[in-house]
């Protein structure tokens, strides 16, 4: 029983590593039951005591196989011993491996627990960083707002400034432009202009264009107020601009001379036409052409070329309206790209009217002038043939005037033979006629009496006065073209490109005149002095405002 109940144990602590022995025990147990069967048959059936006996052999038999299974359980129990030995070795170094397990998950419960805590203190801390950083988005709005009012402050004190100092450079120059002013308009140019050898016909003109008050002005703003740059590109504004501050502020440029040398305006002029380069005697209308359309040209980007607009008369056949519209197209194209402050002074615009003989086409064409060149002998020869047919008209002792060339300038002629025009109508050279008129007159208006070759084909006295009305000679109506002289260039000898030119002037048809023969500056005694010495050449008359 001990067996039993140690198999039964065994049974019991092998039953989860052996299941062949939960048969056995199971089988044995079936043994067990049927031995008490046996022997309560033994007992009810003592006749069978025989068999008992074999049984009792079996059972003999059975316990030596009892014994040897016991045996064998031994052996197993020992195995079993072994085997729990090493369960209990395994159960160690898994309980060791189990506790360190334990004490590394607890490691990590508690690094997690610091971890947790890190977190609570990183999220807190992002947090505090996402509400400081809030807080700095603010503030940095608020800077750059404060920023961009300070720069838009900046902006507006900057173009404050801007404005004060254009203000203030403006209002320098209106009051270097009104202490010009003040000076052109109180103060006679009374210095005198250096021969450079054979230069009179240079000074001459100079002095004259010096007493064109509003272009004087004008030009010694300029002259005062410009940069370097405006000195490299208007080099002759500029050089005129000098020999102005010379001649109106003498003491601050001179020492008190009489008089100026025009050395660097001379050279200069030299250099930009060579027709005026070196010291020999020249022709002081082309110089004076020269330096005004030079100075035109400096001072508006167009280029040297004069402002015409032509029209063609395909479409208009004695049409006023052909010659309103061509006048708006020249007068559009003058304003926007010829203008420049010399042009609203000293330029003004002749029309040409041109009629084909054949189909009457009229073609009407526009033109800037700067000043007007009559000559006289022509102008004489016109004069007799206008009137050969006056029976009391003394072509003998006859005085040519200035009258009489406006009515020359304006008179009838024609294109025939060889010098036809084209006619788009006709489409064919045809004779054709045609007048010259006065449009438009400028403020200062500047007259050459052209005597001829050499001066000899027209030696006779021609009368100008110190008033000129031109009112009935310009087809603008709304222009007061009544005029007072201002200055007369006047030439002594028998070509203009030689003999001696000097000038007389004044500024104003109240001032008084001066005499200007190169260095030598002389106030006249009267107004008749002008008439009294040599032939004049060019006159110049100022509007009257």
């Amino acid at each position: 029983m001990e067996l039993k109940e140690k198999e039964e144990i065994l049974n019991k602590r092998d039953k989860e590593l052996n299941e062949k022995e939960k048969k056995l025990n199971k089988k044995d147990e079936e043994l067990n039951k049927k031995e008490e069967k046996s022997n309560n048959r033994d007992i009810e059936l003592k006749s069978k005591e025989i068999s008992l006996n074999n049984r009792n052999i079996e059972l003999n038999e059975k316990q030596k196989i009892t014994k040897n299974r016991d045996i064998e359980l031994n052996e197993k129990e020992k195995i079993i011993n072994n085997r729990d030995k090493e369960l209990i070795e395994k159960e160690k170094i898994l309980n060791n491996r189990d506790k360190e397990i334990n004490e590394k998950e607890e490691k990590s419960n508690r690094r997690d627990i610091k971890i947790s805590e890190k977190e609570k203190i990183i999220n807190n801390r992002e947090n505090e960083i996402i509400e400081k950083e809030k807080i700095l988005n603010i503030r940095d709005k608020e800077l750059n707002d404060k920023e961009i009012k300070s720069n838009e402050k900046e902006k507006e004190l900057n173009e404050k400034e801007e404005k004060l100092m254009l203000k203030e450079k403006e209002l320098n120059q209106r009051e270097k432009g009104l202490i010009i002013k003040n000076v052109i308009d109180s103060k006679i140019p009374t210095i005198g202009l250096d021969n450079l050898g054979a230069t009179c016909y240079m000074n001459a003109v100079l002095q004259c264009m010096a007493h064109f008050k509003e272009v004087s002005e004008k030009i010694l703003n300029w002259y005062k107020n410009m940069d370097d740059n405006n000195k490299k590109e208007r080099k002759l504004s500029y050089a005129f601009g000098e020999v102005l501050d010379n001649l109106y502020f003498p003491h601050e440029n001179n020492n008190y001379k009489v008089s100026y040398s025009p050395k660097i305006f001379k050279e200069l002029v030299g250099n930009l036409n060579p027709l005026f380069k070196g010291i020999q005697a020249n022709d002081s209308k082309d110089l004076m052409n020269f330096i005004i359309e030079k100075m035109h040209f400096e001072l508006n980007p167009l280029g040297e070329k004069d402002l015409e607009i032509k029209d063609n008369g395909d479409n208009f056949i004695n049409d006023q309206t052909n010659e309103l519209l061509t006048f708006n197209n020249f007068k559009k194209e003058f304003t926007n790209n010829y203008h420049s402050f010399l042009s609203e002074y000293l330029y003004a615009l002749q029309k040409t009217v041109t009629v084909c003989c054949y189909c009457n086409t009229m073609i009407y064409n526009f033109q800037t002038y700067n000043f007007l060149i009559f000559p006289l002998l022509d102008v004489k020869n016109f004069i007799i043939r206008s009137n050969c047919q006056n029976p009391y008209f003394n072509y003998q002792n006859y005085v040519l005037n200035l009258i009489d060339c406006f009515n020359y300038y304006q008179k009838l002629d024609f294109f025939q033979g060889e010098n036809q025009i084209y006619c788009n109508t006709c489409k064919s050279n045809q004779n054709a006629k045609y007048w010259n008129f006065l449009y438009s007159t400028p403020t200062i208006l500047c007259i050459v009496l052209n005597r001829g070759k050499d001066n000899k084909d027209f030696n006779e006295n021609i009368t100008f006065g110190t008033e000129l009305n031109l009112s009935n000679f310009v087809q603008d109506k709304s222009d007061c073209a009544y005029y007072y002289l201002i200055g007369v260039v006047v030439h002594i000898g028998d070509s203009s490109m030689s003999g001696h030119f000097f000038s007389y002037s004044r500024t104003h048809f109240r001032s008084p005149w001066y005499k200007y023969n190169d260095s030598i500056v002389s106030l006249c005694k009267s107004e008749n002095d002008i008439y009294s010495c040599g032939t004049p050449y060019i006159l110049f008359y100022h509007k009257y405002q």
